[in-house]
């Protein structure tokens, strides 16, 4: 298995997309990812007092942010007409196929 790692930065879409780990996101926000669709830039909790996260939980919670921006970009709609970028649980389901994609891969 490969190792999955966070940038700094990255481009998508023509846009520099500012990544940033930080280890008071859950504390400040309850949450363990954002995305901030306007500003460009993905916030993931790294670390936490009291429990540990795996670095495949953080690397899951980056690409389930970075979902939100290609979806949001994409304009996606589902079926129902919401847009894409707003529905967790596809986010979810697109990152964890991602990283599971992205850390198995073999080469020759």
């Amino acid at each position: 298995m490969s190792e999955f790692k966070i940038p700094k930065r990255f481009k998508l879409f023509g846009k520099t997309i500012e990544v940033k780990q930080v280890n008071d996101l859950s504390a400040r926000q309850d949450l363990t990812g954002i995305g901030h669709l306007k500003t460009h830039e993905i916030v993931v909790q790294k670390n936490c007092d009291g429990y540990a996260i795996k670095d495949d939980d953080v690397a899951i919670n980056f690409l389930h942010e970075v979902a939100h921006f290609w979806m949001y970009d994409m304009e996606f709609k589902l079926e129902d007409g919401t847009y894409c970028y707003r529905n967790e649980q596809f986010c979810n389901l697109l990152s964890l196929c991602l990283h599971q994609f992205l850390t198995t891969m073999e080469y020759e």
